[in-house]
């Protein structure tokens, strides 16, 4: 998919009125008023923003942008990056009307293949230092007059090919009155939390801080209690008063001496 996309909007393109891309240095902001060659940007429509944080040098900008495709489709949508941040293969995509997009400056490279989407109205937010894997699938969509958001805090570890989704993409009716009944639910991953490989996290789930979720998990609920250890489908309480570490099994047995 980002090879079509790559494909289609390599030129640094918008269309409509009224769309601004800005730049922040040291607390100024700026208009930029001219192209960065070779920078991945689409917007088709009115009144968006993009706006890149702790702007250095048009050089360095250009660089640390390298790898990092922007599709924007409708107005009043807004993308805001924080830098440093580095990007492989990462999508940001919003369509529809008054989408937010919020990703803050991180030590770790976004690995292969992020792709983020926001429509209608939804609103993605990622906190510092999070270490976002291979194939990570994160989207928002379907909201109506109550806007929904997935919040993602600071220092949260995803492994590669996990999915989170805080909507159906589809409807559930009500057989007598055709009232839809599976309306979108926020998601928030609070700080520390440790995501496994191929797990699915779905509408109307919060992760306490430092909550590790086992490997092919799908949790699809609030657990309001920190140091948990999940797992299964749906995702259950395994162990309590965990605390995960980024360091492998030889490493800590060293570390303390065994």
């Amino acid at each position: 998919m980002f090879k079509f996309f790559k494909k289609k909007f390599i030129k640094y393109a918008m269309h409509g009125k009224n769309n601004r891309i800005f730049v922040i240095e040291k607390d100024n902001i700026y208009k930029l008023r001219r192209s960065i060659k070779g920078l991945n940007i689409s917007v088709v429509g009115n009144n968006n923003r993009i706006i890149f944080d702790n702007y250095d040098k048009l050089c360095v900008l250009r660089r640390q942008l390298r790898g990092l495709v922007i599709c924007i489709e409708g107005d009043s949508n807004m993308v805001r990056i924080k830098l440093p941040n580095k990007f492989n293969g990462t999508m940001i995509n919003l369509k529809g009307e008054g989408n937010y997009f919020e990703l803050n400056d991180s030590i770790y490279p976004l690995r292969y293949n992020c792709r983020f989407f926001a429509y209608d109205g939804g609103q993605i937010m990622i906190g510092r230092n999070c270490q976002l894997n291979d194939n990570l699938y994160i989207k928002i969509e379907d909201d109506y007059k109550t806007k929904h958001k997935i919040v993602i805090k600071d220092n949260v570890f995803i492994a590669m090919d996990v999915i989170i989704r805080a909507s159906d993409g589809h409807s559930f009716l009500d057989k007598n009155t055709g009232y839809p009944l599976n309306e979108p639910q926020d998601i928030i991953i609070d700080e520390h939390c440790w995501i496994m490989a191929r797990s699915i996290i779905l509408k109307g789930t919060h992760l306490c801080h430092d909550t590790a979720v086992g490997a092919q998990s799908l949790v699809n609920k609030k657990f309001e209690q920190p140091y948990l250890l999940l797992a299964g489908t749906p995702a259950k309480i395994i162990r309590k008063d965990i605390r995960w570490v980024k360091q492998g099994y030889g490493t800590v047995m060293k570390m303390n001496g065994l």
